[in-house]
């Protein structure tokens, strides 16, 4: 049984995301630079929802984005336990672009593997947070391929096929009960995460990168520096394999030391992580 323990990290990273950017490597033989996944913030939660379309249906789905996991997953009929959700749950059989994950993919089997075989199927049964809590997040489905529906701009969209996601029909102890949601959106360093995904397919190097703007809700503003308007910067450093937080905190600390400024207050070393 796979578990993500930075799930709940995760969600702190997230907290003032308001458009998230996949960004292509120059040297990338691709008419298209970037892919723009505009997001949604859940009412009255610290979650954020990229929307997207799969399937040769166009099959909308609301997702959460989690730097904590590599899965991209979506609830999916005929479901045996599922959450609330407003927007229709996903039906595989009225795709004709979905087809499930062999046995023998290298997902499924070997010692690198992230799924098991049962019954000639390659599933998965992945717990969120801590898996020892009797009431941990869990979601269990068939690993498949789907193509995927991405935004490029306010205009274009482009469609990638063959993407590995999870078709999940039993999903438990979610918090995801307003409705707002139907699956997952893996952006870790895993092999079946969004980015490594388009990097194996030649359309990314390995890395994405968020926006974050202004807001003006009952969240505190991050303390950052800023030269004009009211925006921040967060650093997620999940996704870079070094302390990108104390680099930036260094760097910050270089500026502040060229033009004799004082910090006042105490300095973080830290992110914390919710409990």
């Amino acid at each position: 049984m796979a578990e993500i323990p930075l799930f709940p990290k995760a969600i702190l990273f997230l907290f003032l995301v308001a458009f998230f950017q996949v960004s292509c490597a120059t040297s990338k033989p691709t008419d298209i630079d970037n892919i723009h996944l505009p997001i949604d913030r859940v009412p009255e939660t610290f979650l954020y929802v990229v929307e997207t379309k799969l399937g040769s249906q166009l099959h909308p789905v609301k997702l959460v984005m989690d730097t904590g996991s590599g899965l991209i997953w979506t609830q999916c009929k005929p479901c045996i336990k599922c959450f609330r959700q407003k927007v229709p749950i996903y039906d595989s059989q009225t795709s004709t672009s979905y087809h499930k994950l062999p046995c023998t993919h290298e997902l499924c089997q070997g010692d690198n593997r992230r799924y098991k075989c049962y019954n000639n199927e390659c599933v998965y049964n992945i717990r969120y947070g801590v898996a020892s809590r009797p009431n941990s997040p869990r979601t269990k489905g068939v690993a498949s391929f789907e193509s995927f529906q991405f935004p490029v701009d306010n205009v274009h969209t482009r469609v990638i096929d063959d993407m590995i996601f999870g078709c999940s029909f039993d999903n438990q102890n979610f918090d995801f009960s307003n409705g707002q949601i139907s699956g997952i959106l893996g952006l870790s360093l895993a092999p079946d995460a969004l980015a490594s995904q388009l990097a194996k397919k030649d359309i990314i190097d390995h890395r994405f990168s968020y926006c974050l703007v202004p807001f003006h809700d009952e969240f505190v503003r991050p303390s950052v520096p800023k030269t004009q308007g009211s925006g921040g910067c967060l650093i997620d450093q999940n996704t870079l394999g070094r302390n990108a937080y104390k680099e930036v905190m260094a760097a910050f600390q270089a500026y502040y030391d060229s033009r004799n400024f004082q910090r006042m207050g105490k300095v973080v070393e830290s992110l914390p992580v919710l409990p």
